[in-house]
């Protein structure tokens, strides 16, 4: 069976990317041809933000679980919905678009009721390379998602509104 390019383009950005900083261990992804979710078991929050679900292993810790759906046209197409632990709480809100309880901003979110919160992120700057090194990919995403929860005013202007 042959595999096809956006699956092996995935796979190598798995392999060349993200298993060397985030570890194989800390990696799921979607077994079946389609490709359409990687989900991080334990990711790093930037400082301020801690985990307050208390079922949750992480909880009173800089570390949730992440979702990032990968859209169909990837990776011409960047992935637009990301999803995190519900019941993340910052010192103080800077981030406007984490929908983390039922009634807000669930339209967009299907996992809800799943444990999850939905990260609203509209990724406007995208520039993938064929070399999955030089582009934009899926580690760039990662570093946008930490950026915006850190507040980097680069990332807010740049990437996202």
């Amino acid at each position: 069976m042959q595999i096809s390019p956006r699956k092996k383009r995935i796979m190598t950005e798995i392999s060349q990317l993200l298993v060397p900083l985030y570890g194989r261990d800390n990696l799921k992804w979607d077994p079946e041809e389609k490709c359409e979710w990687i989900m991080f078991e334990r990711f790093r929050l930037p400082p301020g933000w801690l985990n307050k679900r208390p079922d949750s292993p992480f909880y009173n810790t800089a570390y949730t679980p992440l979702l990032i759906e990968v859209p169909a046209g990837y990776p011409s197409v960047a992935p637009q919905n990301f999803y995190s632990e519900q019941q993340l709480q910052c010192g103080t809100d800077f981030i406007n678009h984490y929908f983390d309880r039922p009634g807000t901003g669930t339209s967009a979110n299907k996992y809800t009721s799943k444990g999850w919160a939905w990260l609203c992120i509209h990724v406007n700057a995208w520039d993938y390379k064929t070399n999955v090194a030089k582009g934009d990919n899926l580690l760039t995403v990662c570093r946008l998602i930490f950026d915006i929860l850190s507040d980097k005013r680069n990332a807010r202007r740049n990437f996202y509104s």
